[in-house]
């Protein structure tokens, strides 16, 4: 038996979400200075789909309605679906037939020739029957042993009359019957079939990657390994586990190992016939097909193994669409499963991820609008919103990082104040400040000096920056007016402009510094005018000279030298 395809098993897919430079994208939108977009970016931000709207539509229903359509369950299969075990002779070969995948003008025909089969192994395994005898208890004992002879003979003329070549994919009926062909699927449910002819209570069992029959007597069940001809019993012939490895190449499951065995109902075994065929599907990639196989699948066998088969089929159709980066028609898809399907945990799942599989290639794309957006419709569906974070992070920061350069910092702290809900709160903040700071330092730079240090104690009242870096932005801004000032020769006045702000931004020692320096700057100044006056030997003018920057600066050792050098000239 081919293994049933499933979403995280061995032949199927694995839906995962794309991994993404989002994180780095992240990280440099919000360094401490705003970057400019890549032009390639830019580029794409504006760039969009090259289809027209209208087409785009058009296109998205077509594929929608397909996928609903595949989803649709076949009435046929939904009408076997519906009816109790056990099922008549009649429903079960209509169920394996139509699950081998025949026409529906041409399953009559073979039930016909199957019928007949049948009717031919009847009369061959029961032969002239006499009438019971002894006890009610002997007849029923004898009726066990005639049964279960009647089984064996019933396994034998199947190997004799129709089975010619196992093979690992023959899993269908009408393959069977035309040429002999069979798996352990096919020969199991013809044996269900011949057992049923002979009114003996039988079921499937179904393993990891094998399934056989169990013959239900009074007394004990009786396994029955239909690939081969030995198989009846198969624990009691030494002959058969000879055989059956060289046959088939699988293990016998023994009853006692219940841990890889499950018993199973009529219907679930004619289901095996539709999983083996889209197991054949998924491995040479077409997985719509397959995904039609499992909505027959779910309809026949329903139960949770059916809805699960099914969504396995949804999952694997959809890693495809990724995989060919059809983002439309990967969200189509389990939009159409969600409406046929309803709320399913999985199909939430994947519609999440879906969800953020967009979002990172919109913002990948430098399509910031969408990508926020989309993350936004993945925040609020009730699931992914973590998901989406890092999606919603990046594109604010981008976003927020055009208003800046366009200057628009009330816009783009709007912006962020009404998305960053669906970022995380240490990005929302962080970008909040960036964009503040990116205000202050051009309120720096352009305002008039007052109205730049409103600006910035603005901000830092806001709690937008911290101290720190208000003390930083505010020795610019004095920096730049002491600097303007002194440029004009008035080098107290920069000093004392100078000291003021290191007064109120005690951190950073560059003011001090600076007006330290502003005052060296008069000292040189006042001292270069003496020593012009005293050396033309006007003594009184360079003592009143020093004695004026003396009532500035009276401490100063300099000027003090000056004073005492003018002093002792005039003395002599």
């Amino acid at each position: 038996m081919t293994k049933t395809s499933t979403a995280h098993g061995a032949s199927g897919l694995a839906f995962r979400r794309r991994a993404s430079a989002l994180r780095p994208i992240l990280a440099a939108l919000l360094c401490a200075a705003f970057l400019a977009l890549p032009a390639a970016a830019a580029h794409a931000q504006g760039s969009g789909s090259q289809a027209t709207p209208g087409l785009v539509d058009q296109r998205r229903r077509a594929a929608y309605a397909e996928f609903a359509a595949l989803l649709a369950p076949d009435p046929a299969f939904a009408a076997i679906g519906a009816q109790g075990e056990p099922l008549s002779l009649a429903n079960l070969a209509r169920a394996g037939f139509l699950a081998s995948g025949l026409a529906a003008e041409k399953v009559a025909a073979y039930e016909a020739r199957l019928f007949r089969f049948l009717d031919e192994l009847a009369a061959a395994v029961d032969g002239p029957r006499g009438p019971g005898s002894g006890s009610g208890t002997a007849k029923a004992g004898a009726a066990a042993i005639l049964d279960a002879r009647r089984a064996e003979a019933a396994l034998a003329f199947l190997h004799e009359r129709l089975f010619k070549r196992y093979e690992l994919d023959a899993t269908t009926l009408d393959l069977a019957m035309d040429t002999g062909r069979y798996n352990c699927v096919s020969s199991a449910l013809v044996y269900l079939l011949a057992l049923k002819r002979l009114g003996i209570p039988a079921a499937g069992v179904r393993t990891v990657d094998h399934a056989f029959c169990l013959v239900r007597l009074p007394e004990r069940d009786i396994d029955v390994e239909t690939t081969n001809p030995h198989g009846f019993d198969p624990g009691t012939k030494k002959e058969f586990a000879d055989g059956f490895g060289r046959v088939t190449g699988y293990s016998y499951v023994p009853p006692g190992d219940y841990s890889r065995r499950t018993t199973i109902d009529e219907r679930e075994l004619a289901a095996l016939v539709l999983s083996n065929r889209a197991s054949v599907l998924d491995r040479t990639g077409r997985y719509r097909e397959a995904l039609a196989l499992g909505t027959a699948y779910d309809a026949l066998a329903g139960g949770k193994e059916g809805r699960n088969f099914l969504l396995d089929r949804v999952n694997n159709l959809a890693v495809e669409l990724e995989r060919r980066r059809d983002r439309d028609g990967a969200e189509d898809l389990v939009e159409a499963a969600r409406a046929a399907l309803g709320s399913e945990p999985r199909l939430e799942e994947l519609r999440a991820v879906v969800a953020y599989n967009r979002a990172v290639s919109l913002a990948e794309a430098g399509r910031w609008e969408e990508a926020l957006a989309a993350a936004e419709r993945l925040t609020t569906s009730g699931a992914g919103a973590k998901d989406a974070a890092g999606v919603a992070d990046a594109a604010l920061a981008a976003l927020a990082q055009r208003l800046v350069d366009a200057r628009d910092y009330a816009g783009a702290r709007a912006l962020v104040e009404a998305k960053k809900s669906l970022g995380s709160a240490k990005a929302g903040a962080q970008l909040l400040g960036q964009i503040a700071e990116a205000e202050l330092a051009d309120a720096a730079k352009t305002l008039p000096f007052r109205e730049a240090l409103a600006a910035a104690d603005r901000a830092l009242a806001s709690g937008a920056i911290p101290q720190r870096r208000w003390e930083e932005f505010l020795a610019f801004i004095y920096g730049n007016e002491a600097n303007r000032i002194a440029r004009s020769g008035d080098w107290l006045a920069a000093a004392a402009l100078a000291s003021e702000g290191a007064g109120r931004a005690p951190g950073s020692g560059g003011l001090a510094r600076a007006a330290a320096g502003f005052r060296q700057n008069y000292v040189a100044a006042a001292h270069n005018r003496f020593a012009a006056l005293y050396n033309k030997g006007d003594y009184a003018g360079a003592k009143a000279a020093i004695e004026a920057a003396l009532a500035e600066l009276p401490k100063d050792a300099t000027l003090l030298s000056d004073l005492a050098l003018a002093e002792k000239a005039l003395k002599k």
